[in-house]
């Protein structure tokens, strides 16, 4: 008989749900998530899923979260993507009270213990955690200072991409500047940049480095937000050549922006994750980016793959970007190294990989 689990999750997002739709492959599935949008990706919808799913923002999402909170023993499991909100921390209580295995996961995390009541309340669902997923160093680092068992710690590849999104091979010359033709960009090498105009991101200090940059190269920055002219504005007012400000592109489209690229900069001031750069190295670029990002401090090997900079350093990514781009055989070794490393990368491998885990639990637990 197919177990039966609940998922709690924040919100819907494509990489979510099609973890979602894999695990619903061996399980029977009660997904609920808290809200129907997110500010990242405020338009998407779910289409055609197989997942059974409930959003808590309205009334009746709410009535079958309740009913399932005190109703707990008809589920095998718990998936809990989420114990840092209300919502979160209320199934985890059910779970610990009703004695039901709960499975909670971490895309990515920096330890913050500012908040002392927060981390005690971490502190004492996490160590009661039936299986911890993590996305890897960052992710276990954690779960351990909350109090896990490092052997409850599981750990997958962290996603958005399916197998068709990575490249076999990198790209060659002649193809990258078919591609710019194509697309109508100038045949100069690329420097791209992708994510919401917010000071997160830290775009104003890839403006900044741009004045210590070759003029031979162009800028594209591909997103929306609300800085988007205070950023035309310095580019106007520097006199800042070769930038173009791209609105936000569907998948198919911003794939073929990195591919006709050679290298991707992310310069992020905090992103406790940052999948464009799984997606940056699936299309075979060399990567840029800063020591407050979990997928670069995952994925990226100083001199290998790309290079890891300090936050707010202008003059360093300015270096590392005129040093890729000068040296074509150090930026071919990196673009080649990128597209090996994320092979695997894919969302069905990550639903596989939480399968595999939760039914080993289960054979251990003799459940």
């Amino acid at each position: 008989m197919r177990k039966k689990g609940l998922v709690f999750a924040e919100f819907p997002s494509p990489y979510r749900v099609k973890v979602m739709e894999e695990l619903a492959k061996e399980y029977n599935l009660t997904v609920f998530f808290n809200s129907e949008n997110e500010e990242r990706n405020p338009n998407y919808v779910i289409k055609n899923s197989t997942i059974n799913y409930y959003l808590l923002d309205n009334n009746n999402g709410k009535k079958e979260f309740i009913k399932c909170c005190k109703k707990l023993n008809y589920f095998d499991f718990v998936l809990n993507y989420n114990i840092g909100i209300f919502n979160g921390v209320r199934i985890m209580w059910a779970c610990i009270v009703n004695n039901v295995p709960c499975f909670v996961n971490s895309d990515g995390q920096f330890i913050n213990n500012k908040n002392i009541l927060k981390s005690l309340i971490k502190k004492f669902l996490i160590s009661r955690a039936a299986l911890c997923f993590g996305s890897g160093e960052s992710s276990k680092r954690y779960f351990l200072t909350y109090g896990a068992k490092e052997e409850n710690i599981r750990c997958h590849h962290f996603t958005s991409l399916e197998d068709e999104d990575i490249l076999k091979g990198i790209l060659s010359e002649d193809e990258k500047i078919n591609l710019k033709k194509q697309m109508n960009l100038i045949n100069k090498k690329i420097v791209l940049t992708v994510g919401r105009f917010i000071p997160s991101k830290g775009f104003d200090v890839l403006l900044e480095a741009w004045k210590h940059v070759k003029r031979d190269y162009q800028l594209l920055i591909i997103g929306g937000g609300s800085l988007e002219q205070s950023y035309m504005d310095y580019i106007n007012e520097n006199k800042l050549e070769n930038i173009k400000i791209i609105d936000y592109k569907p998948k198919k489209d911003l794939f073929n922006y990195y591919k006709a690229s050679d290298l991707f900069v992310l310069p992020t001031r905090w992103d406790v994750w940052g999948l464009v750069i799984n997606e940056a190295m699936a299309c075979g670029l060399p990567i840029v980016t800063t020591n407050m990002c979990i997928a670069g401090l995952e994925l990226i090997e100083n001199g290998v793959n790309g290079y890891i900079i300090p936050v707010d350093d202008q003059e360093a990514l300015a270096n590392k970007i005129n040093m890729i781009l000068q040296n074509g055989e150090l930026a071919k070794a990196m673009s080649i190294n990128n597209v090996n490393k994320i092979q695997g990368y894919t969302m069905a491998n990550m639903g596989k990989k939480n399968i595999k885990d939760i039914n080993d639990y289960f054979l251990i637990n003799k459940g």
